[in-house]
Formats: C-alpha cells, sequence, structure tokens
C-alpha cells in the first residue's frame, strides 16, 4: 500500500500535475495497487480534481487494488457528494480515523506481500507471519 499526502488546493489547475505523479506512482510502484490519500491539507476541490480522484479510482481497481481517502475535509466532501464523485471511490473507502482506515485496508491487501515486508509499522502487520527464513545448507 501507497500512502501519499496531498496539501493545498485540488482544482483545475493542479490536477495536471497531480495526475502526472499518481502516474509515476502507479508506474514506479506497481506492486502497490492500494492507495491510501491523506487529504487533511486539501483546503478546496472543483469538479476537476473530484474527477481526477475518482479516475485514480477506477485505475487503482484495473490493478487490482483502490483508493482510500483519509480526513476529507468536509467542504471537499461537499463537492465530491455533490457531483457523484463519492459514490464513485465508494464512501466506504472514506475514513476519518487514521486506525479505522489502516484497518480496513488491510483486510484487503495481499498478505503475501505484507509477509515480505520488513517495515511492519502498523499494529496489523504483526499479525503476517515473516517468511520462513534462507538456510545456507544446499
Amino acid at each position: 500500500m501507497k500512502i501519499l499526502r496531498l496539501d493545498d488546493s485540488l482544482y483545475f489547475g493542479s490536477v495536471a500535475h497531480v495526475g502526472e505523479l499518481l502516474r509515476l506512482y502507479r508506474e514506479h510502484y506497481p506492486e502497490q495497487k492500494n492507495l491510501l490519500l491523506l487529504t487533511k491539507g486539501i483546503n478546496q476541490i472543483d469538479v476537476a480534481g473530484a474527477e481526477l480522484l475518482a479516475s485514480e479510482a477506477r485505475k487503482r481497481r484495473i490493478l487490482g487494488g483502490d483508493l482510500y481517502l483519509y480526513r476529507l475535509k468536509e467542504a471537499a466532501s461537499k463537492v465530491m457528494e455533490k457531483g457523484g464523485y463519492i459514490d464513485e471511490i465508494g464512501s466506504e473507502n472514506i475514513y476519518d480515523s487514521k486506525v479505522e482506515a489502516i484497518r480496513g485496508i488491510f483486510d484487503k491487501l495481499d498478505k503475501s506481500i505484507c509477509a515480505n515486508c520488513t517495515n511492519r509499522i502498523f499494529n496489523e502487520c504483526q499479525t503476517i507471519d515473516p517468511p520462513p527464513a534462507k538456510t545456507g545448507t544446499s
């Protein structure tokens, strides 16, 4: 899972830049099919920004993952709700609590990837057994 923080407004003037960054992350980290966006810093969003998020959700689903939003501000949520973008992303993919977000997303992750991850930064990571240790015998 990739976690990114977006700050400032997500509007027509910034969607090309943000969209390119999202594309680069998909391209350079194809194994990270799920994306959690920390959206606390998004003060405003317009239709172009909402469409970018909905488009990213569709692209992530094609890859076998999904898009999740954490701490979407009320003003941004209203724009997205009015345009039907919340439905496209999935209201179940929008979280107000980091603990709930990680818990909800963790169940959907590929545990074979989790088993090989050495970071183990979330409590849920501790429930996955690491791969067997390689022995020096041939």
